[in-house]
């Protein structure tokens, strides 16, 4: 194992040219109760748990509406007290504790009173349960809510669901995974023969789940894998149905391990960790009656500092996988091959210092943000030369948090958000004046890096590929607004409309220079119209919404028509929605004729120089107008008499984004999960004005769509 000293990193990190500075873009708080180091779980970034309360679950959800008035890019979800089953308590029935105790030595006695889950029908005030873990699946139900476990000291596993961006998560019924491993899936045991700790352990310890962790499915319909870890060593491998209800498959793969306290499921590895320091690498591997299959053992030396954090990362360009955890103030990094046939295991470790790790996240494949007890954050660099691993340092400078301590750090999906969580130390927070921070949780989220968010932005309009899963850079390009006020015409003037040229056909690519546009003008509309000494332009970007939503529905109604035009025959669908499209293009026609005139003869865009954007933009409309009108004079004519020509739509009825069919009346609803606009529920019939195999998206902000069903 590769070696560096403490000198030898600090003079890693010394270098001043190379320092890395913290941009904090937004701050927000969050009661809890029970804090303690790596306070957070994560899977992709956007969805991330809190465990520093004692029984609540809270959860934090990315979101790309954030308000200028509340700097927090976070949807705050919470349950009170899910968890106060005790599972195991059934399982002491029958036996005699007394005699248990009475064959005890010393140490044994010790664990037998000192352990909880051990003593609690014997107890006259049993614990309250604590949490213990809580992390969210990556898939979702099948009535696209979110599926979250949660996790209490006495082994006791609820699964939560909610809808995207609500904020309160509720028990899903059906599944309960405690008793189910308790009563199903274990052999019974005969209790009249357990005489001693030994015995009296092993039978609780089978039972007693102590972690779980998920796994990714291959298919995003497929159903929930749930992996637990228990007191014994065992790790059971649980496949869930789509709904998570119905426990379809178990496979049971018995360790050398203790009680096993970490699991980090990354592709098809699984790493685990017990108590006593231990630390396993397995691989899924469905050839094996176990599912799961030992590929080496990480760390060996029971040092009784069990695993809190790893981070496993997928390096393609060397095709290896970097296994990175940390203990006390070590990091800990393994080189493994990804085809391990002739390819030897790199592995080294550094003394990072300030008494002990308390976060570590991804930055890329080979980079990691690392955080220590003492305030001190880096950028943690892995590198291979001449078959050697080395990892260098790199610190990120912190304004005004001395009187705080980082417990935590995650980075967004597209590693471009940076969230440090902080609690005061005991010095401040036993001062007179901070009491009221003693149980406060500090978030604050920023980025150390430079790159221009709107060209990162511009490269994620894919053509089936919803703006959903950018929500971290929606959120950064929705900050850097709100802190930037003083730039914010940088932000205003990017693809201006009245520059815009729109070639003969619009195109789907001219889309998504609107639909990004849009993001960016919707930003900018919320700022002026909330902060008192923007409102003087509130009124003129409001004009430019007004236009910009305009270009967006003619540019998707043009794209679907073509499509129509490019058919033989139209289904009874097709020509309805025709219909109404020529319709709608013919009222937003009118409108931006009659804004444009009503401007132009106005005296103050005829005489006021500072209105000139105004004159711009009304000179645009028009031209804007009648190109469309001989575009959708050449649609009507090529589908010919098979469509008829309807008069203007009313404005007031609710229609579809997509087909713009009038809305029925019902309480179930599709809608966009970026900007909330209605759809038709058959998606069936909506699909039908697209191309084979595309995915339904928003054609004004190209997100994904979500359902809300009275019976879900």
């Amino acid at each position: 194992m590769t070696k560096q000293n403490e000198s030898s990193v600090a003079a890693e990190t010394g270098t001043s040219a190379d320092t890395l500075r913290f941009r904090q873009l937004s701050k927000g708080e969050i009661k809890q109760d029970s804090l303690r180091e790596f306070v957070s779980y994560t899977a992709n970034g956007d969805h991330i748990t809190l465990v520093g309360t004692k029984t609540d679950v809270i959860t934090l959800e990315m979101t790309s509406k954030a308000s200028c008035h509340v700097l927090f890019p976070f949807v705050v979800s919470s349950l009170e007290s899910p968890l106060n089953d005790r599972p195991l308590d059934i399982l002491q029935t029958g036996i005699n504790l007394v005699e248990v105790y009475e064959s005890c030595h010393v140490l044994e006695a010790q664990q037998l009173s000192l352990e909880p889950v051990y003593m609690t029908i014997c107890s006259t005030e049993v614990p309250e349960s604590r949490l213990v873990c809580s992390r969210w699946s990556p898939q979702t139900l099948p009535n696209g809510q979110m599926l979250l476990a949660a996790l209490n000291t006495y082994g006791a596993i609820a699964l939560l669901c909610k809808p995207a961006q609500h904020s309160r998560w509720s028990r899903l019924d059906g599944l309960n995974v405690a008793e189910t491993l308790r009563d199903t899936l274990l052999p019974e045991r005969n209790v009249s023969k357990i005489h001693n700790f030994k015995q009296y352990k092993a039978c609780i310890d089978r039972a007693w789940i102590t972690m779980f962790t998920w796994r990714e499915a291959a298919e995003s319909s497929a159903g929930h894998v749930l992996v637990l870890g228990t007191a014994n060593g065992n790790l059971w491998r649980l496949t869930l149905s789509s709904d998570a209800r119905t426990l379809l498959q178990h496979r049971v793969k018995a360790t050398s391990l203790s009680r096993i306290c970490y699991m980090l499921a990354f592709e098809d590895l699984l790493l685990v960790g017990d108590v006593t320091g231990v630390v396993h690498l397995y691989k899924f591997n469905n050839e094996e009656q176990s599912g799961l299959s030992l590929i080496r053992p990480l760390w060996e030396k029971a040092d009784r500092m069990g695993l809190q954090q790893a981070i496993i990362t997928r390096c393609t360009e060397l095709d290896c996988y970097y296994i990175s955890l940390c203990k006390a103030a070590h990091l800990l990094v393994w080189c493994m091959p990804c085809q391990e046939a002739g390819n030897e295991w790199l592995e080294t470790r550094i003394h990072v210092g300030g008494m002990k790790i308390t976060g570590l996240c991804m930055l890329d494949s080979s980079s990691l943000a690392l955080a220590t007890a003492t305030s001190k954050l880096y950028r943690t660099h892995i590198s291979q030369e001449d078959r050697k691993l080395t990892v260098s340092l790199q610190s990120i400078v912190l304004e005004d948090c001395e009187d705080y301590q980082i417990i935590g750090v995650f980075s967004s999906r597209h590693n471009n958000l940076l969230t440090l969580l902080f609690q005061p130390n005991k010095e401040y927070a036993g001062n007179t004046y901070t009491m009221s921070v003693r149980n406060q949780l500090t978030l604050r989220v920023g980025k150390i890096h430079d790159r221009d968010i709107l060209s990162q932005l511009v490269d994620t309009f894919q053509a089936n590929t919803p703006i959903d899963q950018s929500t971290d850079l929606l959120a950064e390009l929705r900050l850097e607004i709100f802190a930037s006020i003083n730039n914010l015409q940088k932000y205003a003037d990017f693809n201006r409309l009245s520059e815009f040229q729109f070639d003969k056909e619009p195109t789907e690519s001219q889309q998504h220079q609107l639909q990004l546009k849009y993001h960016i003008l919707s930003s900018v509309l919320h700022l002026r119209s909330n902060l008192v000494w923007l409102t003087l332009h509130r009124d003129e970007t409001q004009k430019e919404m007004q236009l910009l939503l305009a270009m967006l529905v003619m540019t998707h109604m043009s794209l679907r028509l073509r499509y129509l035009c490019s058919l033989g025959t139209l289904t009874p669908f097709q020509q309805e929605a025709a219909q109404c499209m020529f319709a709608e293009a013919l009222r937003l026609r009118k409108l931006l004729m009659e804004d444009s005139l009503k401007g132009k003869n106005s005296a103050d865009t005829q005489y006021s120089a500072e209105r000139k954007d105004s004159r711009d933009r009304h000179c645009f409309q028009e031209e804007f107008a009648q190109q469309m009108k001989r575009h959708f004079d050449a649609l009507q004519a090529k589908l010919g008499n098979g469509v008829k020509t309807m008069p203007a739509q009313e404005p007031t009825k609710l229609r579809c984004c997509v087909s713009y069919l009038e809305l029925p009346f019902s309480l179930d609803r599709r809608y966009c999960s970026q900007c909330s606009r209605a759809v038709l529920m058959d998606q069936e019939k909506l699909l039908e004005l697209y191309e084979p195999g595309v995915t339904l998206l928003c054609p004004c902000c190209h997100g994904g769509y979500a359902v809300d069903l009275v019976t879900a």
